[in-house]
């Protein structure tokens, strides 16, 4: 049995501002974040081994029938938690569901933080 999912599911490793943020997502997670309206994200800090401080995570709502459930569906290590940390893995998320929003026709998503950083995003 395989612990990665699929090839690709390491989507992006960034290199910014001294840091680093890993990103991770099979491409049925990515599907499901460009046909969600709506993002939730959340961090968790106490899971990462240094020099990660945090494993960022994007969830959406999924449905099937009456049943509704959260899921994470875009994960993010991070070696720092600043307001420009935040929106440079965010930014790679958007860039990697743009193709398949606009295949959809979807519109931009909301995005909905679970911790109070102070962030706030701003579409030009």
């Amino acid at each position: 049995m395989n612990a990665i999912p699929e090839a690709g599911f390491v989507r992006k490793d960034v290199q910014y501002d001294g840091q680093r943020y890993i990103i991770f997502a099979t491409s049925q997670q990515l599907h499901l974040l460009a046909q969600s309206k709506t993002w939730y994200a959340d961090g968790t800090f106490k899971c990462v081994k240094a020099p990660f401080r945090q494993l960022f995570s994007i969830y959406v709502f999924i449905r099937q029938g009456d049943c509704m459930k959260q899921v994470p569906v875009c994960f993010a290590l991070m070696t720092r938690r600043g307001t420009a940390d935040y929106v440079k893995v965010i930014t790679c998320a958007v860039r990697h569901t743009n193709i398949l929003t606009f295949k959809l026709k979807l519109s931009a998503p909301v995005l909905s933080l679970y911790f109070a950083t102070g962030l706030r995003l701003v579409d030009n």
